[in-house]
């Protein structure tokens, strides 16, 4: 689905208003959270959402991540917000925790076959510390990588084929829901790990992990224009965007200027409920 320009500010609206939830939620409870990757980006370049981003990247210390998914419990709705993430009885076959509007519909290539919450989100990850050790990072890496692919249950949209290779070779070998739930559960201490490292590493898709990032870049927030607003980004942002993107103040090509996201079908004003069957699930509407 291509998005158009009328598209994206539709799209734009619903997610600053989920965002300005977030962030009253996050006020009222003294957790730390920071807009990340091109949320962070658009904030200070464009003073809000870049114009063809499709999402709101948040990442969290790991002390305020695990205290957000206390005060918000996972797959309960708090309004017209409903926190969803992996839990023993639920596959929410997504990397990040994410927090859903229920009365929106966002659709990516990959989620056809899911009975998951398919609202418009916003994508929240927690840093981690990176071990001092080389054993220490190695098993790090390990455990990262099997909670993963044992939380999401699926091979990656993107990545190498090789990579789509381990990752269907090892769901192949543990099948069973409490076998996997055991994996991922097991490995969930690598997220939340807390040392007095150097760096620190987000966590999110496969790709993440290899990004290394001082760790005095997230020591605290400083705020900045966005929208009608203000928003947390991390006081190292320069360094941080620096690490990411480069030279992050020049946009890229005209060509480039499109979305990342493989996107089936976004409904802004109608629940993803009245869409199964028809874009998600096809054919098992009731199911």
């Amino acid at each position: 689905m291509k998005l158009g320009e009328d598209m994206l500010n539709e799209l734009h609206s619903i997610l600053y208003e989920q965002l300005i939830f977030f962030k009253e939620f996050c006020e009222k409870n003294n957790l730390v959270f920071f807009l990340a990757y091109g949320s962070c980006l658009g904030a200070i370049r464009e003073h809000g959402f870049i114009p063809w981003d499709d999402d709101v990247d948040i990442i969290m210390p790991p002390n305020d991540f695990l205290r957000l998914k206390e005060l918000w419990k996972p797959l309960t709705s708090i309004g017209k917000y409903t926190l969803c993430d992996t839990t023993r009885n639920y596959i929410d076959h997504h990397a990040t925790l994410t927090i859903r509007n229920e009365e929106t519909t966002y659709i990516n290539d990959g989620d056809v076959d899911s009975d998951t919450n398919h609202g418009i989100m916003i994508e929240i990850v927690p840093y981690t510390y990176l071990p001092k050790t080389i054993i220490g990072r190695i098993m790090q890496d390990a455990g990262l990588i099997l909670n993963l692919i044992f939380r999401t249950q699926r091979e990656p949209n993107s990545g190498g084929k090789v990579q789509k290779i381990i990752v269907r070779l090892l769901l192949n070998v543990f099948r069973t829901k409490d076998i996997r739930y055991k994996i991922w559960n097991y490995f969930e201490k690598y997220k939340t790990n807390h040392n007095d490292s150097l760096y620190v590493r987000s966590l999110g898709q496969f790709h993440t992990f290899s990004k290394l990032y001082p760790v005095e870049i997230f020591e605290k927030a400083v705020w900045v224009p966005f929208g009608n607003t203000t928003m947390p980004v991390p006081a190292g942002y320069d360094k941080y965007l620096k690490i990411l993107y480069k030279d992050y103040m020049t946009p890229p090509p005209r060509d480039e200027r499109v979305p990342v996201h493989e996107v089936l079908f976004i409904d802004c004003k109608k629940s993803y409920r009245e869409y199964k069957g028809v874009y998600y699930l096809k054919g098992n509407k009731n199911s």
